[in-house]
């Protein structure tokens, strides 16, 4: 205090210029700093953005870009091209579930029957969804599959270059990664090598749980037709409801005249709500104890 009543007025007053230019000096900083600290968010929140945006446009599947719209004549047309004649003897019943442990052999379950099936008894999971091109997925697991609105599509290893293998996998997996597969319930497209001998006797074989397709060769617009058809909550499997048809990804019209009577597989499932069968409405089995 002695000392600061030393100080004249001029001093005094030089001494608060002093201290208000450290504070404005010291307030101009702390604002510098906060500018860059916003400038160095604000780029990496655009960087997560662009990255974002980036991820989704370049790695986006292109089978969502477009709509699949298929014309029924166009199907219809394709399937016999390819050879494709829908099969009889087809059995879905009884729908027993056997612990994969326990399960008799394929041979055993299905022998008597048509090969591959389309129904029948099953292991009590389903099996994964993909393509399983040079080891055969197990039909007790695919059938329960089918069961849950699946497609598999089985061929025969020596009856089809590499370059139709290759074909029937980039198929099968653009259509799951547009929307098709479901992790969760074990829907989705199934492309797998087939061991035994096809009933038929040809060499690509089509099944959803009920029906049957057998074909000569491979051919996308008459393989999506069968999809178009059967996937899911568009066929008769008992617990369909756990595939919902993905309308976004693909659409069937029914092109053909009033009075012409469908051929091939079955009947055709128009732009709808995806909740058609061929076949009336089984019901729908819980998922809780077999899922």
């Amino acid at each position: 205090m002695a000392e600061e009543e030393r100080l004249t007025k001029a001093e005094r007053r030089e001494q608060a210029r002093a201290e208000r230019k450290r504070a404005e000096e010291e307030a101009a900083r702390a604002a510098k700093k906060k500018r860059a600290t916003n400038t160095i968010v604000g780029v990496v929140i655009t960087a997560i953005v662009l990255a974002v945006v980036a991820n989704a446009i370049f790695n986006r599947p292109e089978e969502i870009e477009d709509v699949i719209v298929l014309q029924a004549t166009q199907v219809e047309a394709a399937q016999e091209a390819a050879g494709c004649v829908g099969q009889d003897g087809v059995v879905v019943e009884p729908r027993t579930h056997y612990e994969p442990g326990e399960a008799p052999a394929a041979d055993a379950i299905y022998g008597s029957t048509l090969r591959p099936p389309a129904g029948g008894p099953h292991f009590s999971r389903t099996g994964p969804v993909g393509t399983f091109t040079n080891s055969p997925a197990d039909e007790r697991a695919v059938t329960h599959n089918l069961e849950h609105g699946a497609i598999a599509v089985w061929f025969q290893a020596d009856a089809l270059d590499g370059d139709q293998v290759n074909e029937l996998e980039a198929w099968a997996d653009s259509l799951n990664a547009s929307g098709f597969e479901s992790n969760i319930a074990g829907g989705g497209i199934i492309v797998s090598v087939y061991e035994n001998p096809m009933s038929s006797g040809k060499p690509i074989a089509l099944r959803a749980w009920g029906v049957a397709l057998d074909c000569d060769s491979f051919d996308e617009t008459a393989f999506n037709g069968f999809v178009a058809r059967f996937f899911g909550t568009r066929g008769i499997a008992p617990e369909r409801t756990l595939s919902p048809f993905p309308n976004e990804v693909m659409r069937l019209v029914d092109d053909r005249p009033d009075d012409a009577e469908g051929e091939g597989e079955g009947e055709t499932e128009t732009e709808g709500d995806g909740e058609g069968s061929t076949e009336g409405d089984a019901p729908a089995e819980g998922e809780g104890e077999d899922s």
